[in-house]
């Protein structure tokens, strides 16, 4: 039952993960025009993929936690 709990907790983490390295990478977009690096944030949506960094920091520490404990 523990481990089912945490593979769970665990998925969930990395799902987290992915989904909020998703959203920074699309918040944060740039290109060169002659010579000229210019670059662009949308600062709500990488406030957005910090929560999920940080639910993802949760979940795996959760399923560590459960996977631990006797």
């Amino acid at each position: 039952m523990k481990k089912g709990i945490a593979l769970i907790l665990a998925i969930v983490g990395l799902g987290a993960a992915y989904q909020g390295y998703q959203l920074y990478e699309d918040a944060n977009a740039g290109f060169t025009v002659l010579g000229l690096d210019i670059s662009a944030s949308d600062q709500e949506v990488t406030r957005q993929a910090y929560l999920y960094f940080a639910g993802a920091a949760v979940a795996l520490i959760a399923a560590l936690v459960v996977l631990t404990r006797k």
